[in-house]
């Protein structure tokens, strides 16, 4: 039988030892790695020890050498400590109160996802071979963070995304650079004017007031080209109320 590698699939801080099978006599071995990965036992063990330094997509190699030949066998993949993965948004940079958002990891290394929102929501729904897609509920406005724990042999890692509920009005996108456009919600409706008419003021931090101007329509855009990089407050009255939300300017 061809000599191989054989160890486990993923390396801690521990150490993993990996053995090269079906040696032929004669022969010295050589180890190599990819990132992440160190020796801890001497060159030419067999088997031989690797330590974890990070966590990332890694490789083990040999090189058998002999009096009339070099021979690399095919080298081990591994994964070398924690998970490392982050977590993305089909929403964009948010979304509206009562309704569901699909959330989603990469990269996946066969590892399963487990799924949480705080302070408000619901994780309705867990799919994918790994769990890698989540669709989740959000009843209350506001700031949310999502949380996805991953489990594998070395121990748990959380990834985390922000993501912002909106009750009334959608800024998009926040931050933004030339241009902000806001997006009424149409399910809040009852105390939207019946003209949809909507008087929109913009004042810096000190309460200045930089824009003002009247809007109409489901959505509409905001020119904020000649404003200065920084925290804003964005005031929309709709007739009936007034209703202030924080714009970021950056460039």
């Amino acid at each position: 039988m061809s000599p191989y590698i054989s160890g486990a699939s993923t390396i801690c801080t521990s150490g993993t030892t990996f053995t090269v099978n079906n040696l032929p006599p004669g022969v010295t071995i050589e180890w190599t790695t990819g990132p992440y990965l160190t020796r801890s036992s001497p060159q030419g063990s067999n088997p031989c020890t690797f330590v974890s330094t990070g966590s990332g997509s890694s490789w083990v190699r040999v090189n058998l050498v002999s009096s009339c030949d070099n021979i690399v066998l095919p080298q081990k993949n591994v994964w070398s400590g924690l998970p490392d993965i982050t977590v993305y948004s089909e929403g964009g940079d948010g979304g509206y109160v009562g309704n569901s958002f699909l959330f989603y990891t990469f990269p996946n290394e066969g590892d399963v996802i487990e799924w949480s929102v705080y302070p408000g929501g619901y994780v309705t729904q867990q799919y994918g071979q790994y769990n890698e897609y989540a669709l989740i509920y959000f009843d209350t406005p506001g700031y949310h963070s999502i949380m996805a724990d991953v489990t594998n042999s070395c121990g748990t890692a959380m990834a985390y995304h922000d993501f912002q509920v909106y009750g009334d009005y959608l800024l998009s996108p926040n931050p933004a650079s030339t241009v902000v456009t806001i997006t009424v919600n149409k399910d809040k409706t009852v105390n939207v004017a019946s003209d949809r008419v909507y008087d929109v003021s913009i004042l810096d931090m000190h309460g200045s007031l930089k824009t003002q101007d009247i809007y109409s329509g489901d959505k509409f855009e905001i020119p904020i080209q000649n404003l200065k990089d920084g925290f804003y407050f964005i005031k929309i009255n709709n007739g009936k109320t007034t209703v202030t939300k924080q714009l970021v300017i950056k460039r």
